[in-house]
């Protein structure tokens, strides 16, 4: 029982430190914005991934904060979690690229896409270096579905395997028959 403890124990560490790199490397990384990524992620060919990314709760999250016409779409706390990488090199407020990081794209769960938008799909461990979250996980998610949020329920909380199927994009392509 002390053993499975100890094991549990090291495994929650081992993850939160690995969570506090990931968001570290994602953090000093800028932003290049989803229609910059669709252009290599859009289509068949590649996986329908933008598509299926518009299909999303994420890809219309700014427009929830703007429909609730009470000013949410100004406010720090709410575009934490609403728009890409809030003023962490995406959007920022009043900026004239604003419009180009409204939503939870990509880069949100990725990390900004600046420094390895040419090479992760080329070189996995240069693109790491450069900020690429090739598998974000939980605690990821975590960041904005949590307690915090005021569509957070205490009687249904975040399930991560459950919530991680609506927004599955694998990146395959035809040529690489996946």
């Amino acid at each position: 029982m002390i053993r499975r403890l100890l094991l549990v124990g090291a495994f929650a560490l081992v993850a939160s430190v690995a969570n506090a790199q990931e968001k570290a490397v994602a953090a000093s990384h800028a932003s290049i914005g989803v229609k910059k990524c669709m252009m290599c992620h859009k289509g068949e060919a590649k996986g329908m991934v933008h598509e299926k990314w518009l299909a999303t709760k994420h890809a219309g999250a700014f427009k929830t904060l703007v429909d609730k016409k009470d000013g949410s779409e100004k406010k720090a706390e709410c575009l934490a979690c609403h728009t890409t990488n809030f003023n962490k090199g995406g959007y920022v407020v009043e900026a004239a690229t604003a419009v180009e990081f409204e939503g939870v794209q990509c880069e949100s769960c990725h990390g900004g896409g600046a420094d390895y938008k040419l090479s992760h799909s080329k070189d996995k461990e240069a693109a790491a270096k450069a900020g690429f979250i090739a598998a974000p996980g939980l605690e990821t998610c975590k960041g904005c579905h949590n307690e915090k949020s005021p569509t957070f329920k205490k009687d249904k909380p975040f399930v991560f395997e459950e919530m991680h199927k609506k927004i599955d994009h694998k990146y395959r392509t035809k040529a690489a028959g996946k």
